[in-house]
């Protein structure tokens, strides 16, 4: 079933779908389509819903209600995304899934990593010695004048509930510090950086995400499966794999959410 809702004037509509899910919500945004087939089969009662040109999935997961959406890939459309499905839901929880390529040699691939803390990796100047915070003017947000954290951690309720995913059906879970940037480094020097950084891993859409959620005030968590050594050629496959083992995280997050 697909229901399509139009409207002219952007955000001003009042959705009426979000009004029949019951609390709690959660969001769920997986960047790629490929990253996320074996979670849409996981979606019961799956129902499509587009809200001025934005595809939803509305369903349940282990009987909690979910909306999903695809962002596309990088920080400006993991933004956008992430907006829109506050503004049409109001989740209370949103949750990030897919792909991610290893910095950390400790992290292997097919683990998932959880963002422990998940950072904005290229914002600033980047030197031999790492990337350089030095326009702290630009993170001050005038509609709030609030200043904008550069890295975000997992809050302690989340935290919790992270550590008692106890499973021998899940893949290997590091809770670990994940990188975002629009540009993935290709060069030793570059992965050099960001392991001098601690990075475990390295994606990007989950700062951008996450830095909405803050000034939305929505708890998240950004689940990310290893699919390659980051100085490594990936496949498609590759992504596939490691996003569905990241699926499978999230789908156990979900059942063991509480509101």
């Amino acid at each position: 079933m697909v229901i399509l809702l139009k409207n002219l004037s952007g955000y001003a509509q009042e959705n009426i779908e979000s009004s029949k899910l019951k609390s709690p919500i959660i969001g769920i945004i997986v960047p790629l389509q490929d990253e996320s087939l074996f979670l849409q089969k996981n979606i019961v009662h799956n129902k499509i819903v587009i809200i001025s040109g934005v595809k939803y999935n509305i369903g349940t997961i282990n009987n909690k209600n979910v909306v999903f959406v695809n962002s596309g890939l990088g920080k400006v459309n993991s933004a956008v995304i992430t907006t829109r499905l506050i503004k049409d839901f109001h989740p209370n929880l949103i949750l990030m899934s897919g792909s991610s390529g290893n910095i950390n040699a400790a992290v292997k691939k097919w683990n998932v990593v959880i963002g422990k803390r998940v950072i904005n990796a290229d914002f600033g100047e980047l030197t031999s010695n790492g990337t350089q915070f030095q326009y702290s003017q630009y993170l001050l947000s005038p509609q709030t004048n609030t200043t904008l954290p550069l890295e975000f951690d997992l809050d302690n309720h989340l935290l919790k509930l992270i550590n008692h995913l106890d499973d021998d059906h899940l893949p290997k879970i590091v809770l670990g510090n994940i990188a975002t940037s629009d540009a993935l480094p290709n060069q030793a020097s570059q992965i050099k950086i960001l392991r001098e950084g601690k990075f475990d891993v390295i994606e990007m859409e989950g700062a951008s995400l996450m830095q909405v959620c803050w000034l939305f005030n929505i708890s998240c968590i950004v689940i990310r499966g290893v699919s390659n050594n980051a100085e490594e050629p990936i496949t498609q496959q590759d992504i596939k794999l490691a996003a569905d083992n990241a699926a499978k995280v999230l789908i156990k997050i979900v059942s063991n959410y509480k509101n």
